[in-house]
Parts: C-alpha cells; structure tokens; sequence
C-alpha cells in the first residue's frame, strides 16, 4: 500500500520494526476478507484495526498518507452503507405498501362489498389491480395458492410498467391482449403518477449468431431516411412471449432497439436506394451540440480559433511579455529582434520559422536553471530476457511463523546500469498486487512455480532474514530521519513522485529532449499550439520566473491540479522507484 516505503511516522513507536510489520499483515488479511465479506460490521472493525497497525500516517513533510486495502475498504464500507440503506427503505416501502393493501381488503371485506375488478389477466393467470395511483398491484394465481411463495406483488416506477407492457403478447386475442391494451391506454396517467426511476436490468446481448448483425438498415421518420447498422441482437425468450431484439446505430450516433420485423423492412428499403442515394445518406449528418468543458475556466479554454496563426503569434508573444523581465539580454539574443521576428510569422508556410523561435526563448528561460536536470526512470522492458513470461510464486511471512503465497507472472525486466541492479517484475494473477525482484527473488520465485511448492526452501528462507534485517536497518534510519526536521523525507534531486519541485524548467532531461525534438519537426499551427501550451504550464511552474505570472488564474489552482497537469506530459513509470509487497 501507499506508504509502506518512506517517512511513514509510526503511531506506534514503542513496538519494534517487526512487531510492526506483522500487525499490518494481520490488518491487511482482515481488510482484504472484510471486502470480499462487504458487510458494514465486518468492514468498520477492520478498518478500525488498520487504523492502528501503521495502515495509516503522515510523512516527515506532514504529508497524509493511506494504503492502498485501507482505501478500497473506506469505498467498499461507503458503498456496502448505501447498499443497506436501499435495502431497508425497499422493505420499509414494502412492508407499508403490504399493510395498506391488507387495510384496504379488510375494510372492503367488513362493509360487505366486492373487491374491485382487476384491469387485466395475463397469460399465466396473475390478476392486475389498480388500487392507488402509486403502484400497479399484482395477485398471484389461485391455481397456485398452495405451494405460491408470494401472494401480492407490485410494481412502484413507470418504468417497470413500461416493461411489463412490452413483455405481454398482444398479437393474439385474448386476456393478455387486453390487459397489454389497457396498460397502454393507462400509460399517460401511470408516467404522471408513479415515480420515473430507471431500472438496472440485464440484456443478453450478443454480438454474432445471427444473419442480421452488421447488416445496414435504412430507416424512415417523418419523411426523412437514416442509415444504421445492426450492431448486436437478443434470442428471443418463446416462454415469455418476446421475440428477438435488435440493436440499431444510426450513422448520426442515435441508437435504437427494433424487432425482426422492422429489420426486415428496413434491410427492404436499404435495397431499394440507389448508389448515390446511399452515399448521399452518409455524408448527410445531423450538427451535434458544441462540446464545452466546464471544468476549464472560461479564459483558459482552448478553442478552434486559438489554432490559427495569428493566435499563436499572439499566444507566443503573451508569453515571452510574462517572463520578459527575468531574461537578460545577451548578444545572441534581444528581445525587439525576437519579437519583430515573431511578429513575421504571421502565415502557415512560416511554421518552422516560428517553432524555431520558441525554441530560442526556451534556451534562455532553461538558462536560468541552477540545478542539474533530473533523469527519468527506465521503462520495463517486454522482451529480451528468458524470465520474461515465466510463472512464479512467492511467499510472505503472516504472522513471523506461516507462509501466505502469491502467484504470478513476469511481464517485464530492467537490465543492470551502473549502480542499478537488474529488477524483473511481477504482476500477480489475482490482479490486485504487483512487485519489483531482484535476480535471486526471480530465480526462487520461478522455482517455487516450476515445482509447484507450499512452502520456500530453506536457502530462500535465509535470503528472506536476510533482507528483512537489512530492511529493519533502512527503517531504523527512516525513523531516526523523521524525528529530525523532515528535511531528509525530500529527495532534493528527485524532480519527480510526490516531493515534486520546482527549481527545474523540465521535470526531467528526457521530457525537455521530447518537447525539442517535436518542436524541431514541428509545420503544423496545431504543433506549435501543444508545443506553447507545454512550455507555458512548465514557465508557471519554474521557480525563477513563477513569480511574475502569479495573477494567472492557473497558478492560483490548487497545487495538487498543477501537479497533475505537469504530469500529464511525462509517462506514467518516469518516477517511479523499486516496488515492495509488504
């Protein structure tokens, strides 16, 4: 989980590094069987007990931090909440509904007068009653009185009346018939009284075994055709009475559901046009609505109009006016030559022109660094290496005495580099943990496999003393760290994960040789507008010049979106260090 590695500040200071560790797997054991369990009871004691066993802290620079079990037990404990609050207000409504019905049947049954008659019959024989506007009251069959496990039911939203409705054969004559008449007739009155709540329902869809899907269809509405295609269908249910179902996507992006009947006809009249009334039909399509992303403060929005040229001379010179009095003027460079050239690329034809300027205000801005730039972490590689693709099994101590096992796969390795050890790393079939191994890890780990082993050898178990005493002795100097001032829980060189700086342009050297290498290609307006847009998120970032662009609206966002945004230009395994299971 989160913070297993790091300056985690122990709540439990008098216990030892181990005692420590064996009360969190034990905590871990009990949050992952309490989420399987999803009781409320069985959940709030396990996180209460996780709480306490170092599942939770702050970091030397007072930062919070939470595992990962501890995490998806809070959601699942929120979730499993909302799921018995429904539960208790559906037999809550249950329970007045039935009492009110038996009222109402009493009273009738005292006064002496007949029930009311019900609306309809179905095939099966169950009666339908109207008895309030609220609900749609279903008595069982007298045939099946004896052994019936129900005797009243109902149906309490439009919708479920709506589905019933088209669930009733109505293509024969007979009672079915008339009750599905009846409901139609009444289903005007039944939106406007009964509450309008979509149902959750399962649709068998299948995307192959039927002649019909991935035929094009041609559909007409008020004297206007649309094309679609048969995208997926339903068997039909001959004891329900349902024949199939078809799934249609118009070539607009409208979709609706159809019976095999109505893709006949339209397959019919998809037939009947010609070539060019077909070609026609496509290129046809409904304007969709305008797109605006809220999210994004008005000011800030990038639109069409922002990709012309114009705007980009405009954007570039807003920029350089931002951090103009933080560049000092050298002889290779001065700012009226610069901007008079920026102010000539006004046409796309000058495109190479105007990334080559861009690249010229980078340099000095990049020189204004004092710091060295940071370097990313290596991806994984997929191949290259025979323990790629190999099935492995660890094995973790529960409770300083048993073994609890984790199987699983290697997907990927790092070749040694310099001080860098070879890793290969591990992702567990169950699919909820992964972890980074050295070269003994992985040769155990594939020979517990091969062997199919309970338990480790005795040379793994020796390997495994010997690094938790070596892992007791990096703790130990954690702790000793975080009673300190914090100033050691920061990588100061580190320019990426959660201590994030901002003494550097570029959040690493390779992410600044991307951004130059695209710029250096770039022709294109919408090249050069990603290429600003880029530098300008880092220039807002850059310690020595963060300062004169403090009155933009995206420096005063929370740190947190900032930090996400920068991000979002780096791959998602740049920063990060050698992954332990605890």
């Amino acid at each position: 989980g989160e913070g297993g590695e790091g300056g985690g500040v122990s709540t439990s200071s008098s216990m030892s590094t181990k005692e420590r560790r064996e009360k969190q797997a034990e905590a871990t054991e009990l949050l992952l069987q309490a989420i399987e369990q999803r009781s409320v009871t069985v959940l709030e004691e396990a996180i209460s007990i996780a709480e306490k066993a170092d599942h939770l802290g702050h970091l030397g620079g007072g930062e919070a931090w939470c595992s990962y079990e501890l995490k998806a037990a809070h959601r699942e404990l929120s979730a499993a909440r909302k799921r018995e609050e429904r539960e208790a207000d559906a037999n809550r409504r249950d329970v007045e509904a039935l009492a009110g019905l038996r009222a109402r049947l009493k009273q009738a049954a005292a006064l002496g007068s007949a029930r009311e008659a019900p609306i309809g019959v179905d095939a099966r024989g169950r009666r339908y009653y109207a008895f309030d506007p609220q609900r749609l009251w279903v008595e069982a069959p007298e045939s099946s009185s004896k052994d019936r496990c129900w005797q009243w039911a109902y149906y309490e939203t439009a919708q479920e009346v709506e589905q019933l409705c088209a669930s009733l054969n109505g293509q024969q004559e007979g009672p079915e018939a008339r009750l599905k008449q009846t409901l139609t007739e009444r289903m005007p009155f039944i939106k406007a009284q009964m509450p309008q709540e979509e149902l959750e329902e399962y649709v068998p869809w299948q995307l192959e075994g039927h002649p019909m899907v991935g035929q094009v269809v041609a559909r007409a509405f008020g004297g206007t055709t649309t094309l679609a295609r048969i995208s997926r269908w339903v068997a039909a249910d001959d004891e329900a009475g349902d024949g199939a179902l078809f799934h249609a996507v118009h070539d607009d992006g409208d979709e609706e559901d159809l019976e095999e009947g109505e893709v006949s006809d339209g397959i019919f009249l998809y037939e009947k046009l010609t070539i060019e009334e077909r070609q026609q039909l496509r290129e046809e399509r409904i304007a969709q609505p305008k797109y605006t992303n809220f999210l994004i403060k008005k000011a800030e929005r990038v639109l069409p109009e922002h990709l012309q040229v114009g705007s980009l001379v405009q954007d570039l010179l807003s920029l350089e006016e931002g951090i103009s009095s933080y560049i000092k003027e050298t002889g290779s460079w001065r700012r009226s030559k610069w901007i008079n050239a920026v102010k000539k690329c006004a046409s796309a034809d000058r495109m190479a022109q105007l990334a080559s300027l861009l690249l010229e205000l980078e340099s000095l801005v990049h020189g204004l660094q004092t710091e060295k730039d940071a370097e990313e972490g290596r991806l994984w590689l997929q191949d290259g290496h025979e323990f790629i693709g190999k099935k492995v099994r660890r094995f973790y101590k529960h409770n300083g005495k048993h073994f609890i096992t984790g199987n699983g796969v290697i997907d990927g390795w790092l070749p040694a580099d310099g001080e860098d050890e070879a890793l290969w790393h591990m992702r567990h079939t169950d699919g909820t943990d992964e972890e980074d191994l050295d070269e003994a890890e992985a040769l155990f780990a594939i020979q517990n496999a091969a062997q199919d082993l309970a338990s480790p050898c005795e040379a793994e178990i020796a390997a495994m003393e010997k690094m938790e005493n070596r892992e007791d002795d990096d703790d130990d100097d954690d702790e000793s760290d975080a009673s300190g001032d914090g100033s050691s829980a920061k990588d100061e060189n580190n320019a990426g994960g959660e201590s994030y700086r901002i003494d550097r342009l570029w959040r690493s050297r390779e992410g600044r040789q991307r951004w130059l290498a695209a710029m250096q290609k770039s022709t294109t307006p919408e090249a050069i507008a990603l290429g600003i847009k880029c530098f300008r998120t880092h220039c807002r970032l850059f310690r020595p010049i963060a300062p004169a662009l403090r009155g933009s609206h995206e420096f005063r966002r929370a740190r947190a979106d900032l930090q996400l945004l920068l991000c979002s230009f780096y791959h998602a395994k740049a920063f990060v260090k050698k992954r332990r299971r605890l």
